[in-house]
């Protein structure tokens, strides 16, 4: 979790935007959960895309407050999502 933390600490995000996508990128997101296609792991189905696509979908997500809240607030989330798909 730790690391989670840490990448989302040294992101940087596009100032003015809100979305998910500004501080999650692709590259952080495979980077996170690099071990979901390995066949242990329950999570090989998600993916960066359905991840961006189910954001979109709760438009408060990650969106709302300053840009520390917003780094907080997917941080836990992804804290969370690595203790239930590796």
């Amino acid at each position: 979790m730790k690391k989670v933390f840490a990448l989302l600490a040294a992101a940087g995000g596009v100032s003015g935007q809100q979305g998910v996508s500004t501080i999650i990128t692709q590259s952080m997101f495979e980077t996170m959960c690099s071990h979901r296609s390995e066949g242990s792991c329950e999570g090989a189905f998600y993916t960066y895309d359905a991840f961006i696509n189910a954001a979109n979908n709760f438009p408060v997500f990650g969106t709302t407050g300053d840009e520390q809240t917003r780094r907080r607030e997917l941080a836990a989330f992804f804290g969370q999502i690595r203790i239930a798909v590796c």
